[in-house]
This record gives structure tokens, C-alpha cells and sequence, in this order.
């Protein structure tokens, strides 16, 4: 059955990446090894205009989604952004060293629509992924996709939490003594 799979979901703008990135810090903490993708928001005068992808572990950052059509990203479009081919493709090499290094914690945020419902962004690396069955897996999931995010992993035990506003600053806690 291997080791628990945690979905964290929530409205956009919740706090979910920075939830995933204090709960990591706290599983590294605790002795483990964490890896995997986080989706920081890119900010220019206040205003949302795109993300990135971080690697979890070394900290880097680069340009994953950006709004409006004058983008220099080549990929694929939804709704008001522009995704990156190669910003997703060094992603799924970070997701696959996290595997291969055998990660005790592998955070992947986010999956939407662009994954289930179109089969692009990161759809190619889902299976492999949850597949691994000695690692947990942190998942950020927008909440109208979690009953497909859980057909897809079968039998596998699933802890969702349910990221707000009351309880961003806990969250991680919560996450990390599921885990222990």
C-alpha cells in the first residue's frame, strides 16, 4: 500500500506553497530528506502576473506560467497564462532526481486543470510519481479535482487537508504529525 499520500487544497492565494515549504522545512528537521516543486507566485507592482517553479531542495527558481499573450514562455495556454515547455521539463527533472534519490518527502504543487482536465503541465510525471510508493507525497490539488487526484492513486491512504485562512500558520504542523 506504501506510505500515505497528503493532499493539501484551498482557495488560491490561501498560502498553500508556503504551507508546503514550512511543512518540508519541518520534515527536514525531523530527519528526513525532502524534494520536489513548488509554484511561487511572481508579483511586479503588487499585482500577480505569473509563477515560478522552485526546486524545493536547492532553492532555485524559474519562470513556469506568466499572464497575457505577449509571453516569451513557448507552451501551452490556460485560461490567462502561458506555461513554459521548458520550465515544466526542468521540473520533471527535479521531480525525477527527488525519486530517484529515494526522498522520504516529495511536494509537488500544484495539480489543476491543465493536468487532469487538458493532460498537460505536469500530467507525464503523475504516474511515475504516484507510483513511488516509499515516499510520502505532498500534493497541492485545487479542491473541484480531488476525487480524480484520488482515483488515480488508487488504494493508497489519503490525508487531505484544507488550507484557509484561519489555519495557514498550523497547517504545516498538522501535515508533518501526520507523517511522523
Amino acid at each position: 500500500m506504501g506510505r500515505p499520500v497528503l493532499i493539501l487544497t484551498g482557495e488560491i492565494g490561501v498560502g498553500k506553497t508556503t504551507a508546503c515549504r514550512k511543512a518540508a522545512k519541518q520534515a527536514v528537521c525531523m530527519g528526513l530528506s525532502s524534494g520536489g516543486i513548488l509554484t511561487p507566485p511572481i508579483y511586479e507592482d503588487g499585482r500577480k502576473t505569473g509563477f515560478f517553479a522552485e526546486d524545493l531542495k536547492t532553492g532555485e527558481q524559474w519562470p513556469l506560467g506568466t499572464k497575457g499573450t505577449g509571453s516569451d514562455l513557448k507552451g501551452p495556454v490556460f485560461g490567462i497564462y502561458r506555461f513554459s515547455i521548458d520550465g515544466f521539463s526542468k521540473a520533471y527533472g527535479t521531480l525525477k532526481t527527488a525519486v530517484v534519490e529515494r526522498c522520504d518527502l516529495i511536494v509537488l504543487d500544484e495539480i489543476g486543470p491543465l493536468e487532469i482536465v487538458h493532460k498537460k503541465g505536469f500530467w507525464r510525471i503523475l504516474r511515475p510519481l504516484f507510483d513511488q510508493k516509499n515516499a510520502f507525497l505532498l500534493l497541492v490539488v485545487r479542491p473541484s479535482l480531488i476525487e480524480d487526484v484520488k482515483k488515480m492513486l488508487g488504494e493508497r491512504r489519503i490525508f487531505v487537508f484544507t488550507a484557509n485562512t484561519e489555519n495557514r500558520n498550523s497547517l504545516p504542523g498538522r501535515i508533518v504529525d501526520t507523517i511522523k
